[in-house]
């Protein structure tokens, strides 16, 4: 008990020093809802230049989200394969993306709901034959809440169709992760690493930390309240999140389990 109690505090101290994650914006925006659509913009000639279809993108959804994002326990967020958004609306390939605030340069890729993924040749995206493979941006905010955010692949070129098709599931599944408001690290073990990894098979851990920050599920830690990670309000308005404060209590929780012989289950 004694060694498993001090393997507990390591873990704790070391999530502190390295947290290996970071949030989109300042503001530590979130989807709400539990379950949240990844759809594909089926537009007829959309991925003309890119060499690849939006069906090979379609099938690309289940092992993004199945192999990496819906593996955490810790993290009440589901992703679900919606399959093809049906449209006729040509600004999914050349609109800009940015957010629907009134700011956008040139007409702007519509606003959605959940998260879309489409191919697009617009020049601010992708200027001058850029190598950039995608982009992501939640598009449609309201307050700290993600209404919709929108995957850009990269359509001026081949630079994604070029990539097997173990590293498109990763470089989706890293666009997936911006979508529902991670950010970068500089943490190589971690998906969401800002340059692609020739080889990522599953999430690092500065990846589940990070998504249990913005997604916790609540615990009931058998009367001693529930514990859940929180974005608190900073004096001047903005966010001040504590980014590991979720693992201290999740560990305590486990301590206090232990100590008293109980099972711990996630509230459903």
């Amino acid at each position: 008990m004694k060694t498993l109690i001090l393997l507990l505090l390591a873990a704790t101290l070391s999530a502190f020093a390295d947290p290996g994650w970071t949030l989109t914006n300042s503001v530590g925006a979130r989807f709400t809802s539990d379950k949240v659509q990844v759809r594909v913009a089926n537009l007829s000639g959309g991925c003309a230049a890119s060499g690849i279809t939006a069906d090979d993108l379609v099938g690309l959804i289940n092992p993004a989200i199945r192999d990496f994002w819906n593996t955490i326990p810790s993290s009440r967020l589901e992703l679900k394969d919606g399959g093809f958004l049906d449209t006729s609306d040509t600004d999914f390939r050349d609109g800009e993306l940015c957010l629907h605030d009134g700011n956008c340069a040139s007409p702007p890729i519509p606003r959605v709901s959940d998260i879309v993924i489409t191919c697009n040749t617009n020049a601010t995206n992708f200027p001058n034959g850029s190598s950039l493979l995608a982009l992501t941006l939640p598009t449609v905010l309201s307050g700290r809440d993600i209404k919709g955010a929108v995957i850009a692949i990269n359509a001026t070129n081949t630079s994604f169709s070029g990539l097997s098709r173990n590293k498109q599931i990763a470089v989706l599944a890293h666009e997936i992760g911006h979508a529902i408001g991670l950010g970068h690290t500089g943490v190589s073990a971690n998906l969401m690493y800002y340059t692609v990894v020739p080889t990522r098979e599953r999430l690092g851990q500065g990846d589940i930390n990070g998504v249990t920050y913005l997604y916790p599920v609540q615990l009931d830690m058998y009367g001693f309240g529930c514990l859940t990670g929180t974005v608190s309000e900073g004096n001047s308005g903005g966010p001040t999140p504590p980014p590991t404060a979720w693992i201290g209590s999740l560990l305590l929780g486990a301590l206090l389990a232990l100590v008293f012989g109980k099972r711990l289950r996630p509230q459903t």
